[in-house]
């Protein structure tokens, strides 16, 4: 690639990823007293990392990875990140997972939730091979997408099933500098320094070169043994084609991508696609700000107790409701093949839109997304919509 894109100088457009974990084996127990120790001595820090739970419906929640684990991973990640505690200099997947925790902080990143039946089919829905990078609105500049536990897996050889847990999404804007507000820093300075882990107050901040999509995730893992490994990419993504978008080295870091690690970066930059795609590819019809978003419980703070406020799942697919239309059926010419009744997978489709002209025919298009659908099979002459050919 001519002009690679990557956190720092010394970056790349590269997959990733790392070893990080909590310094080593840690109980239950331990990893929510030092949530419990972060709450007491860090409250602006804390309100801003756990200070909101998503209420998920009965027959969804088990798809799911514990809201409140992932808050705690966040917190003890910037915790170490801030006090310079992670060895001699943190690797491109460390920088990188900063980059995308201060993204989180500081535009109050909003959650989504794939619904495992959309996922599925996003991951079968090929990606148009001339879709350009423009085609792609983003609706938010940084977003967690949680995934369906076993969505997207990591499978090896005598080895537990790990699981893509979320997606973080991110775009990235050259130049530019992200840290987390001054307030939080010197609280998280102040607990490392209570604690003897303080072993830098400069802190290692990467900047890009020219804009991209940075996207992270972490497999499952255990507390107790490994918490699981980190992952990411970052690709250029201003004014391209995807297909142009090659993907360059591995970044250099402890562990050694093999071919099952980039088969699952494939798939995760698939969805990561596809799920922008989808979000992007509807206008927003209604916008509400966060201050207007609906409580189901109010946020409180009771000592240095943080009980979160709840909210109402936001779902991907829900993100694309509308009022339903009219039916309308596609009229052909009948081509006297009789097939048997089956499914079409989903898959994008570049739409003629608007009036056009005469000497421009076609000119005007829209990318949208044809859903999954049953075809009729020769039995199914007599259920046919009326206007159906």
């Amino acid at each position: 690639m001519e002009n690679p894109i990557g956190p720092g100088k010394g970056g790349s457009t590269s997959n990733v990823k790392s070893n990080w974990n909590l310094g080593g084996r840690i109980s239950e127990r331990e990893f929510k007293a030092l949530g419990a120790r972060l709450a007491k001595h860090c409250p602006q820090f804390w309100l801003a990392v756990s200070g909101k739970r998503y209420i998920i419906p009965n027959y969804r929640q088990q798809d799911y990875y514990s809201q409140e684990i992932l808050d705690h991973l966040l917190a003890f990640f910037l915790a170490t990140y801030v006090s310079g505690d992670y060895g001699k200099m943190p690797d491109h997947i460390i920088r990188l997972m900063y980059i995308q925790a201060v993204m989180a902080i500081q535009q109050r990143r909003p959650i989504y939730f794939l619904e495992r039946e959309l996922g599925e089919v996003l991951l079968r829905t090929k990606t148009p091979g001339d879709l350009e990078t423009e085609d792609i609105h983003w609706r938010r500049s940084m977003m967690r997408i949680m995934l369906p536990r076993e969505l997207i897996c990591l499978e090896r050889p005598n080895e537990p099933k790990r699981s893509l847990m979320y997606l973080d999404i991110g775009k990235a804007k050259a130049e530019v500098m992200l840290e987390l507000p001054s307030v939080m820093r010197t609280e998280l300075e102040n607990f490392a320094l209570m604690y003897d882990r303080l072993k830098s107050r400069t802190i290692p901040t990467p900047v890009f070169d020219q804009d991209g999509m940075v996207v992270a995730t972490q497999l499952s893992g255990n507390l107790g043994d490994d918490p699981g490994l980190n992952y990411g990419l970052v690709r250029p993504f201003e004014g391209r084609k995807l297909k142009d978008i090659k993907v360059g080295g591995h970044f250099d870091t402890g562990s050694i991508c093999d071919e099952t690690d980039d088969m699952l970066l494939a798939r995760m930059e698939h969805l990561a696609i596809q799920v922008l795609l989808f979000m992007g590819s509807v206008p927003l019809e209604y916008e509400i700000t966060a201050n207007e978003e609906p409580s189901l419980r109010k946020l409180e703070i009771l000592k240095d107790r943080v009980i979160p406020g709840l909210y109402p799942a936001k779902f991907v697919g829900r993100s694309q409701y509308r009022p339903r239309q009219k039916p309308t059926y596609h009229t052909a010419n009948w081509s006297g093949r009789k097939l048997p009744a089956h499914w079409r997978c989903g898959h994008w489709k570049r739409q003629v839109v608007g009036a056009q002209g005469e000497d421009e025919p076609g000119s005007h298009r829209k990318l949208i997304w044809i859903e999954p659908y049953e075809t009729f099979g020769p039995d199914d002459e007599e259920q046919k919509p009326p206007h159906a050919a």
